[in-house]
């Protein structure tokens, strides 16, 4: 239907000569307004008269937009609800209800939501403009001083300026409150007030989209919406054509009488059945306005499936769902929730609980706000559904507000348990779902695993996750691919060979690689129960604090004054004991740190065990001592861990038999020297081999006459394979003679040096000591630290755990080697402590934990070398003493007690 207003046009004079001003609503915009106010008959419908105006400069359609506002409002209720649900429009306005009755009655007051409706049947925006007469600190200022878009469109051009106003003058005392809707026109001369240059048409009215269920009585149709909108076979002829429309609406007089009063209306609006037999498709619709194929705009049908019911915006009564379930066909039950669009519609599906879950799995997107009810029901003699009340073991019902007890108590094979499941969507909570399902009813057990999930409220479309920070679409995995994703993970799959197996089971419903790896994730996670769920360095130190006075692995937390987080020494009582007794037998005790375990480096002391041997390689096993956590590599950070460790080990400990070895970080080297001085330290060959090929390569020193000095050092035959110092020296002159123009002063000053120094010295002084000593024992401990965590980065309490793991195991391995069984066994001079195995059995915790502690303070007896070498014997002690003596050899000399004379009378 086309309309082809009247053209407003302005002269040089002031537009005030040709419209009628509103002197009451120019007051309210005050003498500085930009707007000019035109005067609109205030008979009730005085904001469709004032949209008449702007369309076509007289009043004429007023009626014709208020009949079509109606409509508008009634198909697309969920729209406009949606769109203010957020915004305070309710705040000032009446419920959508009471305004959508204002509407469809004739000369009754309009509303904000009247206002939004009506720009979207004229296709423009509308600016509502209310005055400031109550100042700036009033609420509905903020709120009504707004544009009212079409639902068809967001542009801003074009608009339609409505004042809110009143019939009467304000005074400046008490409320005011606007009674009344009046146009403004923009002040300006040489143009047009509203470009109306071209034809004007109303937008198509969309086709309503109902989808009738299949009931027979009118219990199934929405009350609310019937008592206040039906329809009847007058609004079927009303509607049937567009010369009828015409007809209708050719006067005032005949509109008016058709909708004269909310009485009338509701009679002309009785049943939905005729109306949607004439607005059934688009096609009827489109030819009973009269508007071509291209004109019609297209509107996306719900979705439309043979086996699916529709309904009519609400949800099933408990008798239309007992019915559904119990005369349902098979043929229509779904294994899962069908894909699409979904709107006011529900779904037979195979449901069956899994561990007494149903699932609830759909492809709208996220839904919150979900609640579950429970209700009981028992049919009266007619075979409808009575609902019930259960308290403890009886049943009740209510009579006049009060609960009456059930006499005689009905069996529980009578009663009907139904289960409903309700759920918001979150993107558009208007948009509902309910799963309803029958937990007991007699006589039908075999319909008690389906569920019906109904969807009503306009459908929003494909829902993005409300956690991502892509715009990915939300789609979750149905059950069947979630079983084949968590049997995948059972058997160990990777992640993207179960997204392969997903896909050539269902090629049109293909699942995000991201989910698989999500639910990996998941399942990893649980199945490490100490796991911690700290989010933050802060929170995981907090942890290990409060786990101190029971943590015999956790000894100390050193704080630091300068921000940094605290440093963490770890060992147990067992571990510093067999580190003490390995130190004193000779063992090397080789510190190194380790990188990329977690946020702490971790420093630990290792040796290789002298009292026991490991099967198959025939070597002493590697041990793991006291550890340090910390989060730099100072000086001062190195000398708080080694004095930790220094007063743990006792004062009476022989510091000049303990050797340390490292690579060439200074800061440990110092803090050595420091907190040990007495002791030895040595370094690492395999690491001063690699620094001198990076040191020689800086200094472009030929590639073969580099290899000749690694190999002149470091070689099968190089300067540490001499035995004597004298050797060493003429080897040493000789490399500096040949060599000593390579690299310049670096082999003379800084190389050879440091070798005699920290390798070859050290060795001759103490056999113990290897000439090509290296720190594998560190770096393989560093490996088996990392193998156990994955080779991942692990947070701090998990980091402890995985070190703590490692100690135990090495205490079950000595234990295991006392009684000779395990990986481990005593070397030949430790033999004498090994017990058999039926013995062990035979021990009590306690007598077993003295054997055990007895290894841990067993000492290799010093030896005595003959002139020749070819004896050792244990040292003895200097002088046998006599059991028992304290006194020294001279002071213990056996004398004779003098005879005295005796004494004659």
């Amino acid at each position: 239907m086309r309309f082809l207003p009247k053209q407003v046009e302005s002269s040089n004079t002031d537009s005030s000569q040709s419209l009628i001003k509103d002197s009451i609503a120019s007051e309210f915009l005050g003498n500085n307004s930009n707007y000019f106010a035109v005067e609109t008959t205030g008979n009730g419908n005085c904001l469709f008269n004032a949209l008449s105006l702007a369309l076509q400069n007289n009043e004429s359609l007023s009626l014709e937009l208020r009949f079509r506002t109606t409509l508008e409002m009634i198909l697309h209720r969920s729209f406009f609800e949606r769109d203010h649900l957020h915004d305070r429009l309710f705040d000032v306005s009446p419920s959508y209800d009471d305004a959508m009755r204002a509407c469809a009655t004739n000369f009754s007051f309009s509303n904000a939501f009247t206002m939004h409706a009506a720009s979207s049947v004229i296709g423009k925006p509308i600016r509502s403009v209310y005055p400031t007469l109550h100042g700036i600190l009033d609420n509905t200022i903020g709120i009504l001083n707004r544009f009212f878009k079409p639902r068809s469109s967001n542009l801003q051009k074009n608009e339609i300026t409505i004042l809110w106003s009143n019939s009467s003058p304000f005074s400046g005392t008490g409320i005011w409150t606007p009674n009344h809707f009046v146009l403004l026109l923009p002040r300006s001369s040489n143009i047009s007030f509203i470009d109306i240059s071209s034809e004007i048409e109303f937008p198509t009215l969309s086709s309503p989209t109902l989808n009738k269920r299949n009931p027979t009585d009118d219990s199934l149709i929405d009350e609310t919406l019937t008592h206040d909108l039906k329809t009847d076979e007058t609004m079927t002829n009303d509607l049937k054509t567009d010369e009828t429309l015409t007809n209708d609406l050719k006067t005032d007089e005949t509109l008016t009488h058709d909708l004269k009063t909310d009485e009338t209306l509701t009679h002309d609006l009785k049943t939905d059945e005729t109306k949607t037999n004439d607005l059934k498709t688009d096609e009827t619709l489109t030819h009973d306005l009269n508007v071509t194929e291209d004109e019609v705009v297209f509107v996306r049908q719900p979705f439309r499936n043979p086996d699916v019911n529709g309904l009519d915006g609400k949800f099933l009564n408990s008798d239309e769902t007992l019915k559904v379930i119990t005369t349902f066909d098979s043929e229509n039950v779904h294994k899962h929730v069908p894909q699409g669009h979904k709107e006011n519609v529900f779904f037979l599906v195979e449901n069956a609980p899994d561990n007494n879950k149903r699932s609830f799995v759909d492809d709208c997107g996220v839904w919150f706000k979900n609640s579950r009810k429970t209700a009981y029901f028992i049919k009266n003699e007619s075979g409808q559904l009575k609902p019930i009340f259960k308290k403890g073991d009886n049943f009740l019902r209510e009579i006049k507000g009060k609960m009456v007890l059930l006499d005689p108590q009905p069996s529980l094979d009578k009663v009907l348990v139904l289960q409903r499941y309700y759920s918001k969507l979150k993107k558009n909570p208007i948009y509902q779902r309910r799963v309803s399902w029958f937990e007991h009813l007699s006589g039908h057990e075999d319909k008690l695993s389906v569920s019906i999930f109904e969807y009503i409220g306009e459908y929003p479309g494909e829902s993005i996750h409300g956690n991502t920070k892509s715009d990915k679409t939300y789609k979750r995995p149905t059950i069947e691919q979630k079983k084949i994703i968590s049997e995948g993970l059972k058997h160990g799959k990777a992640p993207i060979q179960i997204s392969k197996d997903l896909n050539k089971f269902d090629p049109e419903n293909l699942v995000d690689l991201k989910v698989i790896q999500n639910a990996k994730y998941k399942r990893d996670k649980a199945a490490k129960p100490n796991s911690t769920s700290s989010n933050n360095i802060a929170d995981e130190v907090q942890s290990i604090l409060s786990s101190l006075p029971n943590n015999t692995f956790v000894r100390s937390l050193i704080a630091n004054n300068d921000g940094r987080p605290p440093n963490i020494v770890c060992y147990t009582d067992d571990q510093l004991d067999d580190m003490r007794q390995c130190m004193t037998n000779g063992a090397i005790i080789g510190i190194d740190r380790t990188f990329n375990l977690g946020q702490f480096y971790v420093t630990c002391l290792c040796y290789q065990h002298p009292n026991l041997i490991r099967h198959g390689t025939n070597t002493s096993p590697i041990m793991l001592g006291a550890v340090f956590l910390h989060s730099d590599g100072s000086y001062a950070t190195y000398c708080d861990f080694l004095s930790k460790i220094r007063s743990a080990l006792g004062f009476h400990i022989q510091t000049e038999k303990i050797v340390f070895g490292t690579d060439e970080e200074y800061a440990l080297i110092n803090a050595i020297k420091t907190v040990f001085p007495t002791s030895e330290h040595i370094l690492c060959t395999r690491h001063l081999k690699e620094n001198a090929q990076r040191n020689l390569a800086s200094k472009n020193v030929d590639e073969k006459i580099r290899n000749q000095i690694v190999n002149s050092i470091f070689g099968p035959c190089g300067i540490l394979t001499t035995e004597s110092r004298i050797s060493f020296l003429e080897r040493e002159q000789e490399i500096c003679e040949k060599f000593g123009n390579a690299g310049g002063n670096y082999l003379k000053e800084k190389l050879l040096p440091t070798l005699r120094e920290k390798i070859f010295l050290p060795s001759i002084r103490n056999e113990n000591i290897p000439s090509n000593w290296k720190n594998n024992n560190c770096e393989s401990m560093n490996h088996k630290i990392k193998l156990l965590g994955d080779w991942k980065m692990s947070k701090l309490p998990n980091l402890i755990e995985r070190l703590l793991e490692i100690q135990e195991t090495q205490v079950i391995e000595i234990r295991g080697a006392l009684h000779g069984r395990g990986n481990l066994h005593l070397a030949s001079h430790a033999q004498h402590l090994r017990i058999c195995h039926n013995a062990w059995l035979d021990l009590s915790d306690d007598q077993r934990n003295k054997v055990f502690r007895k290894f841990l303070k067993f000492r290799i007896q010093d030896v005595v070398e003959s002139s020749d070498g070819k004896l050792n014997i244990p040292i003895i002690a200097r002088i046998a003493k006599k059991p028992g003596q304290v006194k020294r050899v001279r002071s213990a000399k056996t004398t004779s007690v003098p005879k005295k004379p005796k004494v004659t009378a």
